[in-house]
């Protein structure tokens, strides 16, 4: 693991060891050995003395309350205002495909 003050590595591994999974999660490894021992991060993977690091990531997560499988519940004006321009340029075209239609019939075009 890089020293505290060189900048983050730029490949994590994915299965890190006690030591660089406490410094992942911004832990001492006591203070990692009690978050295992109160459930709030996972054990090693079975067999080893190993930690999976997307499971420490998805941990995190909950704890943060942060769904990866779920959208964010309210979308964000910017992401509203974007769907509300994309109807209106929509409704747009089809106003205008109505008009181009009226005005390519030969019986109607007298009549604009």
């Amino acid at each position: 693991m890089a020293a505290p003050d060189d900048p983050a590595p730029k490949h994590l591994p994915r299965v890190l060891s006690k030591a660089d999974a406490a410094a992942y999660c911004a832990l001492t490894e006591k203070g990692f050995d009690q978050w295992v021992k109160t459930g709030k991060l996972p054990r090693a993977m079975k067999g080893t003395r190993r930690w999976d690091k997307v499971a420490i990531d998805y941990a995190i997560d909950r704890m943060s309350g942060v769904s990866r499988d779920a959208p964010p519940s309210k979308p964000s004006s910017l992401q509203t205002w974007i769907e509300k321009d994309k109807a209106r340029k929509a409704a747009d075209r089809a106003r205008y495909a109505k008009i181009d239609q009226k005005c390519l019939n030969p019986q109607r075009r007298s009549k604009l």
